[in-house]
């Protein structure tokens, strides 16, 4: 608990809050209680204060951040009441501050499994869906391009199959590694589901996009994978579909052009292949 004058300097504070802040009764007295706020958490504190003091609230409950001198970071619960004489004039603040940090760290754990892959550690499909939401409102609303890139590792099955499923895993995670080496901090790299990932480049035309899709794919092809002689060689087909300026489409829709480019682009894949393996066969051999 602490009393703060009507400025919000500290007035009194008990042994119990400054074993919460790691400060002693002296440090804390004088001080504003905002000098130990996260600043993150300035604003809506002011923000209530003022309602307060404006009389249209008595009090107020919030979840803040205090910031330790070491620099961690401890979460509360903090009622806040103004407390005024007879004739209405402001007394102090009166502070009561509950420890809620484990709880908090509990439920960022929780968060984080739910929307991260637990083998890639990329994000997984549910925060995909929700962030491709965010990036297509915004395009629309502020008329900027980006792009949706639809990975596929090639031959996935045959890996698993040969190999086993532990080095199919091991195969998964090289990829998300080798893509996360080539992507900005504003692209949204996640796993989507099997074996297929998905990238999505705000304010990124679809031209641009395809010149990052080649890049990916050759990134890919020097990516090997060593589970024996000789070691895995891994590739990728890529799906390409743009949004933005003359075009909205719905998440549904161009999740839909993104899939239909990237089987678009395995069976010409599959194709040069064939055609490679054709023209080998029907090279002379020595001897004949």
């Amino acid at each position: 608990m602490a009393f703060f004058n009507p400025t919000g300097h500290y007035v009194r504070v008990n042994a119990a809050l400054c074993r919460l802040l790691g400060r002693t009764a002296e440090d804390l007295v004088g001080r504003r209680d905002q000098e130990l706020t996260h600043p993150a958490d300035r604003a809506s504190d002011v923000a209530a204060a003022w309602r307060i003091l404006a009389g249209e609230i008595d009090s107020w409950q919030t979840e803040k951040r205090f910031v330790l001198p070491d620099g961690e970071v401890v979460w509360v619960i903090a009622n806040m009441t103004f407390l005024r004489d007879e004739e209405g004039r402001a007394l102090h603040w009166l502070g009561q501050f509950q420890d809620i940090t484990a709880r908090k760290q509990l439920e960022d754990r929780w968060q984080r499994l739910a929307d991260e892959d637990p083998l890639t550690g990329l994000p997984n499909r549910r925060r995909f869906e929700r962030d491709l939401e965010v990036v297509l409102s915004l395009s629309e609303r502020h008329g900027y391009p980006g792009a949706l890139l639809l990975l596929d590792l090639d031959d996935f099955k045959a890996i698993n199959d040969r190999h086993g499923h532990a080095v199919g895993d091991a195969a998964l995670v090289a990829v998300a590694q080798a893509l996360r080496t080539r992507v900005r901090d504003t692209d949204t790299l996640v796993r989507v589901a099997g074996d297929e990932f998905a990238l999505l480049l705000p304010h990124t035309g679809e031209q641009a996009a395809r010149r990052v899709a080649l890049e990916l794919e050759a990134v890919l092809r020097g990516t090997t994978l060593g589970a024996g002689k000789p070691e895995i060689g891994l590739s990728v087909s890529v799906g390409v579909a743009g949004f933005g300026l003359a075009e909205h489409p719905t998440a549904a829709e161009l999740l839909a052009r993104a899939d239909a480019d990237m089987y678009a682009a395995k069976r010409r894949a599959a194709g040069a292949r064939s055609a490679f393996c054709a023209r080998r066969d029907d090279t002379p051999q020595a001897g004949t």
